[in-house]
């Protein structure tokens, strides 16, 4: 285990070789003993609950199943005569079986009571009445068609489920489980999903999806320089990955240019606006897959996420994200960003998404599906391909774990707020998609624009970036 390795080199480090022999002595003495007690290996339990969205939207009315059973065979092969009523209990002429379809002479009145009268088919042997039990549920489940009940219900989100014993997504999952599981099973019952589950969201699509940054205080007209100047500082604090006070120090030193280390943040923070308006405009639509991830960062030292989707067509970043958690509100926001940029094909296929297995992207692509978005979604489980989907499409995973590398280079420091985090983004995509070249491409860019193609220095393509924007 790599755990092992890691504590046995810092022992290494940290002890001489008399040590670690005195302590190699002493642990052989603790094996032998046997009042020596152990840590406990916690056991393993491979269908213990695991977040998972089920895939099959609900039923929104009750469809009833066609007949399976013709009245008519079963007439024929078993002679059965009509009924002959006598009195006035005998069912109207309007009357039918609803499961095989016999006529009202087939029918007896099972009881005497108006207001609810129960009937008999004589031909299946099955009862019913004549006004079925309205059910006031919203949703019902697409497997066993029973109606689902209200389960739990929060700020975003309500979720429903099916209370069915004889559901076969019940069962199936049921048999799955181990002797063991079961026993726990019986004494935590919520440790483990067996049943159907549709989480119905309170959110619109239209409040979630922003494609705008929040404006800067200041803008780039407002600095008292040329845009060659900020495509200048541009080029060493995004392009180069200097931090501020290095690209103030870069320009002072060898241009001349004597601008604060501040002035170099308000900077970039202006352009960042431009650059993401510049990214929504000019990122094309790709062909092909797209494959999704989430990488970390740190604002005010604590743990904040950057989203990114990445195509097959020529690495190009499709859509990017920076939110404080992994949930679904910002997987809706990426997923729906890529399906922005995915060109379909003549089949009119859907977007084949891959993504790890975070459960946020089920519940996103859920939620988008019932917005008329249609999404094909893959899971990559794990670093080991143990599946044939994890072998399919780790290649895929394998290009935006690369961009989450690459990413780290331009993410060095703790920024101080989210804004902060989401200015400095949008350039470094800007960066990555229309002026870095890459040598997997040939030494191309991912977007090869015609107006940027003729630009030989960096800082000027930075500028007529910010020119064309603005």
């Amino acid at each position: 285990m790599k755990i092992i390795e890691n504590i046995a080199k810092w022992i290494c480090r940290k002890l001489t070789r008399e040590q670690v022999i005195r302590i190699i002595e002493v642990l052989n003495e603790l094996l032998n003993d046997s009042n020596t007690k152990f840590k406990e290996s916690k056991p393993e339990y491979p269908n213990y609950r695991k977040f998972q969205v089920d895939p099959e939207p609900p039923l929104d009315a009750f469809h009833k199943k066609e007949l399976e059973i013709d009245y008519k065979e079963i007439i024929k092969n078993e002679a059965i005569k009509t009924i002959k009523h006598r009195g006035k209990n005998k069912p109207g002429k309007h009357i039918k079986c609803p499961h095989c379809g016999a006529p009202h002479n087939y029918i007896y009145v099972n009881n005497g009571d108006k207001k609810s009268t129960q009937y008999q088919c004589k031909v299946c042997k099955k009862t019913f009445c004549e006004t079925p039990k309205i059910s006031v549920s919203k949703y019902y489940c697409p497997i066993c068609q029973k109606a689902l009940y209200k389960w739990k219900s929060r700020l975003l989100v309500t979720m429903y489920k099916c209370g069915n014993d004889n559901c076969p997504r019940y069962l199936e999952n049921k048999e799955k489980l181990s002797s063991v599981e079961k026993k726990l099973q019986k004494e935590k019952p919520s440790q483990f999903k067996l049943r159907y589950i549709y989480r119905e969201y309170k959110i619109n699509l239209k409040d979630i999806v922003t494609n705008e940054l929040k404006s800067p205080l200041e803008k780039l007209d407002k600095f008292r320089c040329s845009l060659s100047t900020i495509g200048l500082v541009l080029t060493f604090h995004i392009t180069l990955r200097h931090s501020t006070r290095e690209t103030a120090f870069a320009l002072r030193k060898i241009f001349g240019i004597k601008i604060s280390h501040s002035t170099v943040a308000r900077m970039a923070k202006a352009a960042s606006t431009v650059c993401h308006h510049f990214n929504l405009k000019n990122i094309p639509k790709v062909p092909g897959g797209q494959a999704g991830d989430e990488t970390y960062i740190k604002v005010k030292c604590k743990f904040h996420y950057v989203w990114f989707a990445i195509a097959k067509f020529r690495s190009i970043i499709t859509a990017y994200k920076v939110s404080d958690n992994r949930g679904e509100l910002s997987a809706v926001e990426t997923l729906y960003m890529a399906s922005e940029k995915h060109q379909k094909n003549e089949n009119k296929d859907p977007l084949l998404f891959v993504a790890d297995g975070n459960p946020s992207y089920q519940a996103a692509v859920t939620f988008l599906k019932k917005e008329g978005i249609d999404l094909d979604l893959k899971q990559v489980i794990g670093l080991e391909n143990k599946d044939l989907i994890s072998t399919t499409y780790r290649y895929l995973k394998n290009l935006v774990e690369r961009v989450n590398r690459t990413y780290k280079h331009y993410a060095v420091n703790c920024f101080q707020n989210i804004e902060g985090a989401s200015s400095h983004l949008a350039p470094v995509v800007t960066n990555y998609n229309f002026i870095r070249p890459h040598r997997s491409l040939n030494y191309q860019t991912p977007v090869a624009l015609d107006k940027l193609k003729n630009i030989p220095l960096i800082q000027d393509v930075w500028a007529e970036i910010l020119r064309s924007t603005t």
